[in-house]
């Protein structure tokens, strides 16, 4: 790689936490924050290698930064919901995702988070909704069996679940 090509550094960190290597994602996000500290893209990406490795609360800081430089990143404010997600704090997280879906009103990934967060905290209508307007079929279904399941409703659950397995096996399977 160009020794100063951040892009370069960022793109195989990507490519490198995609395909689980996480120590060679970790060194090449730490040499992208090296040369663009100020660049959101690379301190979001530096939160997101971070936080696989269970630092969420040095995650969450590295995406609050992301988003003080470019606070119309709706990646960024889904990641940061995301995280807030997994420490239970529910109300920042919404607040976050839902500005995430203000900026990018279309993106499927934020529906699914914000539907998943519907789903923790039971409310099951509200996540059905959000998991209905997923453009990816494997995902709207697999919200809906995770939704029919969390309402106690078993035969509807695992008819969801087997449709998902049917079509979606090949391309789901760790959903699966």
């Amino acid at each position: 790689l160009a020794p100063q090509f951040v892009d370069a550094y960022r793109a195989r960190a990507l490519f490198r936490l995609e395909t689980l290597d996480f120590a060679g994602a970790r060194a090449d996000s730490e040499t992208a924050l090296g040369l663009a500290p100020g660049e959101s893209a690379v301190q979001s990406l530096y939160g997101a290698q971070i936080a696989a490795f269970g630092k969420v609360p040095q995650a969450i800081t590295a995406m609050k930064r992301a988003i003080d430089l470019d606070p119309l990143s709706g990646y960024a404010w889904c990641n940061v919901g995301l995280l807030q997600t997994v420490t239970r704090d529910y109300p920042a997280a919404r607040a976050s995702i839902e500005r995430a879906l203000a900026i990018i009103p279309t993106n499927d990934s934020f529906h699914f988070a914000l539907g998943q967060l519907d789903l923790l905290q039971g409310r099951l209508a509200e996540a059905q909704s959000e998991f209905q307007k997923q453009g990816a079929e494997g995902n709207r279904r697999m919200g809906v069996a995770m939704v029919e399941h969390a309402g106690g409703h078993e035969k509807q659950s695992q008819a969801a679940l087997k449709e998902l397995i049917e079509k979606n096996a090949g391309d789901m399977a760790y959903q699966v």
